[in-house]
This record gives structure tokens, sequence and C-alpha cells, in this order.
């Protein structure tokens, strides 16, 4: 039996008002009703006496839960700010009906709500989200772990979107917008970046990225970046390069670096080297530059390349003259005592060597035949095996031909032979061209062995010389047919010996001359004093 006592809304309950309870007992085995009644006072007292059986202790602000004993209460996992406004689940929560929330919400573990889930502020999720219903968040909605959604999800506008939509950001929220690509489709491999195949399917594309490095055409990148074509027997490229109506010459049109990226100084000064691929004139020619830096921040040229195949080293900014345009000294450093220095070969196989050979040096040169035909060396040995040599001609006539320049009156040319320490006064022999440039002269010829100074003792002369019809110094002819004419002008003499303008003289009486008679007996012609010739047998 029930007492109930009402209450205007405005009147408190007394202390000295009575409570009337029912209390459930066993009376010789049977369930019996008894009432009791106590104050309202004594209800706090009441109510602890009832319950002194359940012990535990707990942390504040954290909502209590009974011990799996039953009879002890300790902490569970929500916690509930000391503002009253703020709840927090440090574990699982599951939620078989409608789950709403009007406050924030931050849960460190899984969210698993059976029915709607609705919050009306932010939410914020350290593991998986799982609804099976509705999801409704007014505020910010940050989850660490996976979400599912087994129904609907509604857009700021209150939207659930229909089939083929994205969720789209508006700015202020999210919409639910038609994409307008329809669904896409495709299949890929790990590390392998896609590409489209069409407007709604992706597959892999010839990029491969393992985390380290990068290959193209390859599935073993062997560097950052490993370019390798996939058909055979064909090189992999790369293209470096810009679209630039520039006809100028020298414009830039790729450039690859070498950079120290580690280096703490400007940009600049950070690249050590590049090769810059440049365009060469008006025409479609280009140029290739290699550039390394100074140590002032600045990539200076060292060698180019240009469109005809000309290489320039020091030429900066001009194109080479030939093949190899040096701008500066060539250094060939040869290993040992033997080796070649520098070997040109031509179309036909026919080499020519600047080389070394036992630590002096030799210039080889040979025919068409790949025969050395000239050889110059440094440790004297020298000569030239065939064809003809020229002097002062680009077209020798004979085998060795010396031109002497027209130039004055007083130089002596032609070649001269000497001794070690001898003078212009002092020949050992001399063939001599020399011009008559004051008179109408002919050339003359001079072979003179050794000139004594005219201040020694003597002073001999061995000269053969012309000068036209006129006698300057000793004067001899040699004919072909091996006669002799001697202070004659004229080379039509019989005799084997002629002397014209002068006299034969032997000075030593026991000398003469010597004829030999038909039967070979030789007979010295010698004179007396007075005159008388005599004819002895010798």
């Amino acid at each position: 039996m029930a007492i109930i006592y009402s209450y205007p809304k405005v009147t408190s309950p007394l202390a000295t008002d009575v409570l009337v309870l029912t209390d459930t007992t066993l009376t010789a085995g049977k369930r019996k009703n008894k009432t009791k009644s106590l104050a309202l006072s004594d209800l706090a007292s009441f109510v602890i006496s009832s319950t002194s059986a359940i012990t535990g202790s707990g942390t504040i602000n954290t909502i209590p839960m009974f011990t799996p004993t039953g009879v002890k209460i300790g902490d569970s996992i929500i916690t509930q700010a000391v503002s009253g406004q703020g709840v927090t689940v440090t574990g699982q929560l599951d939620v078989t009906e409608d789950f709403n929330v009007t406050g924030s919400t931050e849960l460190s573990d899984t969210l698993t709500v059976g029915g709607v889930a609705t919050f009306n502020a932010d939410v914020e999720c350290n593991n998986n989200v799982t609804v099976q219903g509705v999801f409704a968040a007014d505020g910010n909605s940050v989850f660490s772990g996976s979400v599912t959604i087994d129904e609907q999800l509604i857009d700021g506008t209150g939207s659930s979107g229909t089939a083929g939509q994205v969720l789209s950001s508006t700015v202020t929220g999210v919409e639910w917008i038609s994409d307008g690509g329809g669904s896409v489709t495709g299949t890929g491999t790990t590390n392998f970046v896609s590409k489209w195949l069409d407007s709604d399917t992706i597959q892999d594309s010839i990029i491969f990225d393992n985390g380290t490095k990068v290959g193209i055409g390859t599935t073993t990148p062997l560097a950052n970046l490993d370019v390798k074509e996939t058909t055979t027997d064909v090189a992999g490229q790369i293209i470096v390069g810009g679209s630039i109506a520039s006809s100028t010459d020298d414009t830039p049109f790729g450039k690859l670096c070498f950079a120290n990226t580690a280096a703490a100084n400007s940009q600049p000064n950070k690249i050590l080297a590049s090769i810059e691929g440049r365009k060469n004139g008006s025409s479609n020619r280009g140029i290739l530059t290699f550039n390394v830096a100074d140590g002032s921040g600045s990539n200076w040229e060292k060698m180019r390349i240009d469109s005809y195949g000309n290489v320039g080293i020091g030429t900066s900014g001009t194109n080479p003259a030939d093949k190899l345009h040096v701008q500066g000294t060539v250094r060939a450093v040869v290993p040992g005592s033997t080796g070649a220095a520098f070997n040109a070969i031509n179309a036909f196989g026919v080499s020519s060597t600047f080389r070394f050979e036992n630590n002096h040096a030799v210039l080889a040169l040979k025919n068409n035949s790949n025969v050395v035909a000239t050889k110059i060396s440094s440790d004297g040995f020298s000569w030239f095996d065939g064809g003809s040599v020229g002097f002062g001609t680009t077209t020798p006539a004979s085998p060795v031909e010396m031109v002497i320049p027209d130039t004055s009156s007083t130089s002596r040319g032609g070649l001269l032979l000497s001794e070690a320490g001898d003078s212009s006064t002092l020949d050992s022999v001399r063939v001599e061209y020399k011009s008559n440039k004051s008179g109408s002269g002919n050339p003359g010829l001079i072979f003179t062995p050794r000139s004594q100074p005219s201040s020694g003792v003597w002073e001999t002369f061995f000269r053969f010389k012309t000068n036209g019809g006129e006698l300057v110094g000793n004067k001899a002819n040699l004919t072909v047919d091996g006669r002799v004419g001697i202070g004659t002008t004229n080379d039509n003499f019989e005799s084997r010996l002629t002397v014209d303008g002068g006299d034969i003289e032997v000075d030593d009486s026991a000398s003469g001359l010597i004829l030999r008679s038909p039967d070979g007996t030789r007979y010295r012609v010698t004179v007396a004093n007075g005159g008388a010739l005599s004819a002895n047998a010798v």
C-alpha cells in the first residue's frame, strides 16, 4: 500500500514529514508485505544503512561504475568536465540506438552507434567510428581512425546526396555535388605512379617510385633518377627545353645543373657546374656549352661544341674555328719513356704521330703506304725519304729546292755549312745565290770552302761565280762533259782545260807539267834556267 502526499509546487517538504515504505519479507515460508514509515530527515541514514555492503573508490569528475564483483564501485571510461558541460569517453562507446550530444564530443577510442548519431558541436575521435544510421555533426569532426557509415552522410545543407555525387568543400562547409566525370575505374601496381587511360580510367604509368629512387622505364633504378627505354635497342632520352621564338645567337634553351644543395651560401653559389644547350644563329642549329664555377658565384663557360662538330676549349663565347680549337696551351702526358702524345689517322688508315722514343721527341710522318717517310727527332737523327723538300717554296721542282726572297742587294742566301763557332766571315762551305741589284747582270753561284779572316796569315778561296760577262774575282766553269775553263767567259772551249786571260804557273823547279805518251809512259816537263825545256820519265 502506498500513501501519496501531494504538495503545492511552491511548498517544500519538511524534515518532519513522514515517508511510508513497503518492505517484502518471508514469514512462515510465505512472502508478506509490511509497511514502514520514517521521517524525511532519516532518509539519508536509511539509504546508507541499506547499501552498507557496497564499497569502492573513484576519481574526481569520473562517472562511477560497479566493478565485476557487483559490490564495489570504481571509475568508468566517462569523465565529466568541472564545468559540467563536457563528457570525455576514453574507451569504446557502443550505442545501440540513437546517440544525441548537444555539446562537444571527444572519444579516445572506438565509437559504434547502432542508430542515428547527432552531434550539435565538435566531434573528435581517436579511433574508428561506425554509425549504422544517420551521422550529423554541426561542428568540426576529426577522426584518427576509420569511419564506417552504413547509411546516409548528411552535408551542411541537410542533404544526403544522390548516387554518383561527391562531398565537396564550399569553404564554409561541405555539400554533395555532381563531379561531372562519373565513376573512376582501373587498377594499379605497387610503387607505380598512375596515369589516366581515358577520362574515367587509371592505370600504371612508366614512372616507378620506390621511395628513394625514381625509375622511368625500369623497376630497378640505380640512381635518384634512372631513365631507360623499354623498346629494344633504343636508348633512353631526357629532353630539357623550352619554346623560345628568339633567333639571337647563343640563346639558352635548356640547362642541366650540378649543385651542392647543402651549401650555406646563396643559390648561385651552390651550382658547381652546368651543361647548357644554346641556339647557334637564326637557323635550327645548336651549341652545347660546359660551364664550371670559379668560386665567385658565377658559372663560366670553359668548353663548347658547335653545330659543325667543332670543339672549343677556352674560347668562351666564341665558336671554334677548327675541329679542335684551344685558346691556351695543350699538355699531353705520356706515361713511361715511349708512347704517342698526338696521333692523327686519316680515312685510309694512314697515321702520323708526335711521340716519344726513349725520352726524346719524334715527329713521324707517313706516306700513303703508311710507311714513315719523314722523321724529325730531337736526338739528332732526322731524315726525309722520298718526295721533294722545298725551302721558301711550296712547290719544289727538285728533291731539294731553296728559294731566297729577293729583298736585299747585300743579303746572302743559299746553303751554309759551317763549323761550330764560325761566324758570318768564317764560312766552311757556302753555296750562295746572289743577284746583282745595281746592274743588269745575271745571277751568280758561289762555292766557298772556308774563308780565313783578312787579318790572318792567309786567305784561301775556291770559288765558282758568274756575273754576266764581267770577271769578278776568280771565275771557273765546269762543263757537263768534264771540261774546265778558267778565266774564260766562253763555255764552248775545246780543251779539257782552257785558261783565258791568265797563266798556268809552276813555281817549283823540281815540279812541272806531267804528260802521258801513247804507250802509257808519264813524262815530267820542266824548265831550266834560260828557258830550256826537258822531259824526264816518271
